[in-house]
């Protein structure tokens, strides 16, 4: 009884390294994507001067503008929280990561 109690803590554990190591992951990738669009954040910037910085961000960065202009969109809607990602195969990808690391910890 006593083992089984452990185990489920240490599964318990394992889930919340794993979302720990999803959430920061998906902090620094909205990190990431905030230094891009970063001198979109201007409010004072007009509508031509927004798609002139969206070209030259995408260009720089080897971005799609469609990307660039999704990233800043999001950032206007919903601020930092836009900016991350969400749940899909890259989230998967970084929970088989954090799976795989647990098992050497």
């Amino acid at each position: 009884m006593r083992y089984d109690l452990l185990k489920g803590g240490v599964l318990h554990l394992m889930k919340t390294n794993k979302n720990l190591i999803i959430e920061r992951w998906q902090d620094e990738a909205a990190l990431q994507r905030f230094k891009l669009i970063a001198p979109l954040t201007n409010e004072d910037i007009d509508q031509a001067r927004r798609v002139q910085l969206r070209k030259e961000i995408a260009v720089a960065n080897e971005l799609s503008y469609k990307t660039v202009k999704r990233y800043d969109d999001a950032y206007q809607r919903q601020g930092f929280e836009g900016l991350k990602p969400k749940n899909h195969r890259s989230a998967a990808f970084a929970a088989s990561v954090a799976s795989a690391c647990s098992r050497y910890l």
